[in-house]
C-alpha cells in the first residue's frame, strides 16, 4: 500500500503550526501584548489577560518542570494556602454569593504562572509595562489639553478607575527613575520626560495611596540598596530626590487632582478635629474602625468573605452609622468594601487568614532580597512590590482583579530566575516529547 504522501504533508504542516505555538517566542509575545493591555482599561485588561493564559494553557507539557519549582518556592505555597483558606470561608460567610463573586477577582493570580516560565526574559516584560502605562499617561494627558469627552471615573483618570491608573503610574515612575539608576548618566537624562509624563499622570489621576506608597518604595529602595549593595547608595539617592523633586513639580500641573484632594484633606481634618465629627478622607479610618470592631466577635475565623456588608456594615448602631463625606450624609451601614486590604483580610478572613497572608508577605520579600542580592536590576522590581504592599493599606485590592494583576505581575517578576536550572529542566521536558 502506498503511503498518502498529502496526508503526511498535511500532518506534518499542522505539526510545524503546534510547534510554532508551543514555541517560548509565542509565548513571550503573547505574554507581552497581555501586560501591555492590563493598564489601558478594564477591557484590554482582561483581552490580554485571556490570550497570555490561553497560549500558556497550549504550553502546558512544556511548562510542568518549570512550575515545580514555583511550587517549591515557600511564597507561592503560603500564597496558595492562604487563597485556599479564603475560599473556605465562605462556608461561614452571611452572603457566600457575594464572597464567590469577590473572590472571582483572586482568577488573575493566575500571572504567576503565566509569567514563571518567563522569568529569564526580564527587561522584555519589564518593556511591555513601561509600553502600557506610557501609553495610558498619553491618554490622560489627551483627556486633560484636548479636553476629551469625560469618562465616568473623570477627566485625567484615564479609561479605568483613578485608583487603578494611579497604581500603574506609579509603578511606572518608579521603574523610569530606577532605570535611571541603572543606565549612564547620559541615558539616565534621556528617561527624565517618560519620568515626568509618568508623575503627571499620577498627579492627574489623583489618588493620594499611590502617591504616597511611591514615596514609601523611593526611601524603601534606598534602604534595601545601603544594606545590601553600598556601592549603589549615592545613585539611588540621587534618583530618590530627582524623584520627590518631579512629584513636587508636577504636583502643581493645572487640573491636579491629587492636591485638590489633599487640600480638600487638609481643610476636612481641620473640621474634623474642631468639631468632632468624621469627614472626607477620614471616611476610611471610619470603615476600618467599623470592621476591626466587628472582628472582635469573630476574631479567629473572621465573618467569611463577602460577610462584611451583612455582619457588620447593617449591624452598626444606627447613631455609629452617620458620618459626612464632602458636606453630605453618608451611612456606613451601607459599605460592602473596606478600603484596606489588610483590614479586610483579617476581618474576613480572621487570625488564621491574616496570618497566612503574612507569612506570604515575609517569605515572599526573603526571596525578592535575596534576588537583588545576586543581581541589583531586580531593585526595580522589589520596589514596586513594595509600592503594591504599602498602597494596598488605602484599598481592598483583593476585591478587583485591575488592582490585583499589578501585584502579581510585579511579585513574580521580584524573582530572579535561575536560568541554567529553569532552561535545563526545560529543555529536558522538550527532548522527551520530541
Amino acid at each position: 500500500m502506498k503511503p498518502n504522501h498529502h496526508s503526511t504533508k498535511h500532518n506534518s504542516k499542522w505539526r510545524n503550526v503546534i510547534d510554532y505555538l508551543q514555541s517560548e517566542k509565542i509565548h513571550l509575545c503573547s505574554v507581552m501584548l497581555g501586560i501591555a493591555l492590563q493598564p489601558i482599561s478594564t477591557a484590554t485588561g482582561n483581552i490580554g489577560f485571556g490570550i497570555a493564559l490561553g497560549i500558556t494553557l497550549f504550553r502546558i507539557p512544556l511548562l510542568i518542570p518549570s512550575w515545580r519549582t514555583l511550587v517549591d518556592q515557600t511564597w507561592f505555597r503560603f500564597l496558595t494556602v492562604w487563597l485556599a483558606w479564603s475560599f473556605l470561608s465562605l462556608l461561614w460567610s452571611s452572603d457566600w454569593g457575594f464572597g464567590l463573586m469577590q473572590f472571582k477577582a483572586t482568577r488573575v493570580l493566575l500571572w504567576i504562572p503565566i509569567l514563571w516560565p518567563l522569568r529569564h526574559r526580564w527587561w522584555p516584560l519589564i518593556s511591555s509595562i513601561l509600553i502600557g502605562t506610557t501609553l495610558t499617561q498619553f491618554m490622560q494627558a489627551s483627556q486633560i489639553y484636548f479636553h476629551w469627552p469625560l469618562t465616568k471615573f473623570g477627566t485625567g483618570a484615564g479609561l479605568t478607575t483613578p485608583t487603578q491608573t494611579s497604581l500603574w503610574d506609579a509603578t511606572a515612575v518608579s521603574f523610569w527613575l530606577m532605570l535611571a539608576v541603572l543606565a549612564s548618566w547620559k541615558m539616565a537624562f534621556a528617561t527624565l520626560p517618560a519620568a515626568i509624563l509618568a508623575a503627571s499622570g499620577l498627579v492627574w489621576a489623583g489618588t493620594r495611596a499611590a502617591a504616597l506608597a511611591l514615596i514609601v518604595e523611593l526611601i524603601g529602595s534606598i534602604i534595601v540598596i545601603a544594606l545590601i549593595k553600598k556601592q549603589w547608595i549615592k545613585r539611588v539617592v540621587i534618583c530618590a530626590l530627582v524623584g520627590i523633586s518631579i512629584l513636587t513639580g508636577v504636583y502643581f500641573l493645572p487640573h491636579s487632582q491629587l492636591s485638590t484632594k489633599i487640600s480638600n484633606d487638609s481643610n476636612a481634618t481641620s473640621i474634623t478635629l474642631a468639631d468632632g465629627y468624621v469627614v472626607n478622607a477620614n471616611v476610611r479610618v471610619a470603615m476600618w474602625k467599623m470592621a476591626l470592631e466587628g472582628w472582635t466577635h469573630y476574631p479567629i475565623f473572621g465573618v467569611g468573605i463577602g460577610g462584611i456588608p451583612n455582619t457588620i456594615a447593617k449591624n452598626i448602631d444606627a447613631k455609629d452609622s452617620r458620618i459626612e463625606v464632602d458636606n453630605k450624609p453618608f451611612d456606613l451601614s451601607t459599605v460592602k468594601m473596606i478600603h484596606n486590604t489588610y483590614v479586610q483580610i483579617l476581618t474576613e478572613s480572621g487570625i488564621v487568614g491574616m496570618g497566612l497572608f503574612v507569612a506570604f508577605i515575609i517569605t515572599f520579600f526573603a526571596g525578592a532580597l535575596r534576588s537583588v542580592q545576586k543581581d541589583p536590576v531586580y531593585i526595580m522590581t522589589l520596589g514596586a512590590s513594595m509600592l503594591w504592599f504599602v498602597a494596598a493599606s488605602f484599598d481592598g485590592f483583593f476585591n478587583s482583579g485591575g488592582f490585583l494583576s499589578v501585584g502579581a505581575i510585579v511579585l513574580t517578576l521580584s524573582i530572579r530566575s535561575e536560568v541554567n536550572s529553569d532552561l535545563r529542566q526545560v529543555h529536558n521536558t522538550d527532548a522527551r516529547l520530541l
